[in-house]
């Protein structure tokens, strides 16, 4: 498999720049400004070390972050389709998202760009996915305010407001204004 010239670049700048050599506060700067122009990235936004950002097979997939977005360590977010990442969303550490899928068939050894299914993902304003949370193709969007619980498994788009968990994860509650106890969750 060959990368184009860029994809190399982003390879090599992830695993230098995304070391934790770069997370002292100077050098935590340049992570930060590099992240940034790479993957059109917003302002205020935490970039933690060992985060992924990757397209595969060659495609040229599409990423965009909006403001204060928080990648925490381990984070992979595959953009080989297109994931779009509003302000204020938050990734637990661990968490991952997938953005292809290749089709199944018979012949399922016959790899390449006919059996690839690209997809969209987008992450509303302000939701937060949890620790080690897995973010399947078949998602579409992750609503505002929404909250994927850690280790859950999103097989379907998650609703505005509400919590998810379990595998596959499923609505254990929607989020109102008032102030609940947190041992409630």
């Amino acid at each position: 498999m060959s990368y184009k010239r860029h994809q190399l670049w982003l390879r090599f700048m992830q695993n230098f720049f995304g070391s934790k050599w770069f997370s002292y506060p100077l050098l935590f700067r340049a992570r930060i400004a590099l992240y940034r122009k790479s993957f059109n990235m917003g302002d205020s936004s935490v970039i933690e070390n060992n985060v992924w950002i990757y397209c595969t097979h060659g495609n040229q997939g599409c990423i965009s972050m909006g403001q204060r977005v928080l990648l925490a360590r381990n984070v992979q977010i595959d953009y080989t389709g297109e994931v779009e990442i509003e302000d204020d969303v938050w990734f637990s550490e661990g968490a991952s998202v997938h953005s292809h899928q290749h089709t199944v068939t018979r012949d399922r050894l016959s790899r390449g760009a006919a059996t690839l299914k690209t997809t969209k993902v987008v992450f509303r304003a302000g939701c937060w996915i949890g620790s080690r949370a897995i973010i399947l193709p078949q998602v579409n969007e992750i609503g505002e305010g929404a909250i994927v619980a850690a280790g859950a498994v999103v097989t379907k788009n998650v609703p505005a407001f509400s919590i998810v968990a379990g595998n596959p994860a499923k609505i254990i509650r929607m989020i109102d204004d008032r102030h609940q106890d947190s041992s409630e969750v």
